[in-house]
């Protein structure tokens, strides 16, 4: 699996409007924080501005239509900048593009500072690129590919970076919401050879099982198994209401691959094992274990993080036996959700 890492100044400054706006519920509340606290308060015209970007970019979302994305996103991070205002104006109506325009130049002050402070921004896409030249990184990738494809293999993955305000200390983040071919990646201050980057390469990984699932149709198994061991949303709502059950499961799945399970122990440098059997980390885990069993309301992340640890010994398994994701895989899963 071969990489092309690349931003735009443009992409990133969507990323930026996108993610004030707060339209989705997978937005970043600490960047917005972090931005507006470099920048200063949001004046009453870009109030305005970001409530009608809103309404725009809501009405696309994260839609598929004829199995193709029409997530706005996609045109600004998927083309060169040169042809970005050209390929909107031809997805979006005349009224909704020159609002756009406008909710661009609105923004552009406060972007422009933004920008300045992501120095030396070749420094974060070559800490990327030389991390996913590492052959034990190469090795995570072709592994992940191995467990999750049951098709031809991916030629090459687009990396579209985005630039987090997060400094050195910070991990990255991604998305998987532009097709087979895209994947974001949020990158803060990396600093090669450091566990924050051995996670952010696993985030990179995650994101692309994403992609490998729903090429291999894994979802539909899962859909099908749900139905089959009668596990109704309702039942598991407290999980996530705003999510599927179908997507929680294929989010626990990949969780225990990467960024923080069975390849991540494999693979990284600095191994994370030490972190699963913490004090710290087995209080957590008991905590939201007995939350849950009482039915109450708990971020996915810690309940993911639960459903991981009890995982682990069998996805360290497959890794290890080189077994493909099965149904047995996913019944475990379930079984362990139903219990």
């Amino acid at each position: 699996m071969k990489f092309d890492v690349k931003y735009t100044k443009l992409g990133n400054q969507f990323f930026f409007i996108s993610n004030l706006t707060e339209w989705h519920f997978s937005y970043r509340k600490d960047y917005n924080d972090i931005w507006l606290s470099k920048t200063g308060p949001l004046d009453k015209k870009e109030k305005v501005a970001l409530r009608e970007f809103k309404k725009i970019i809501k009405k696309y979302g994260f839609i598929y239509r004829k199995n193709k994305s029409v997530y706005l996103g996609k045109i600004f991070y998927t083309h060169r900048e040169k042809v970005i205002w050209q390929k909107l104006k031809s997805f979006v109506n005349k009224d909704e593009f020159d609002k756009i325009k406008n909710i661009f130049e609105i923004f552009t002050p406060r972007f422009e500072k933004i920008w300045k402070f992501y120095e030396l921004h070749f420094k974060r896409l070559n800490v990327i690129k030389k991390s996913l030249n590492l052959k034990r990184n190469k090795e995570l990738f072709n592994k992940l590919e191995f467990i999750i494809n049951r098709k031809r293999k991916i030629n090459k993955i687009n990396v579209v970076m985005l630039f987090s305000p997060h400094g050195a200390n910070a991990t990255g983040a991604g998305g998987a919401n532009l097709g087979e071919k895209y994947v974001t990646l949020e990158v803060p201050d990396l600093k090669l050879n450091s566990w924050q980057t051995d996670y952010s390469v696993g985030v990179l990984a995650h994101e692309i099982g994403h992609i490998l699932f729903n090429k291999n149709k894994y979802r539909n198994i899962i859909t099908k198994l749900i139905k089959k061991e009668r596990l109704t949303e309702k039942k598991y709502n407290n999980l996530d209401p705003k999510r599927p059950l179908s997507e929680i499961i294929e989010e626990i799945i990949l969780e225990s691959l990467v960024p923080f399970g069975a390849l991540a122990q494999k693979y990284y440098k600095y191994k994370p094992i030490h972190n699963f059997f913490s004090d710290l980390y087995i209080l957590n885990v008991g905590e939201t274990f007995i939350k849950f069993k009482k039915n109450k309301k708990i971020p996915l992340r810690k309940w993911r993080k639960c459903l991981v640890w009890y995982i682990y010994p069998l996805m360290s398994y497959y890794v290890k036996n080189d077994k493909k994701i099965d149904e047995d895989l996913i019944k475990n899963i379930l079984f362990l959700i139903k219990k």
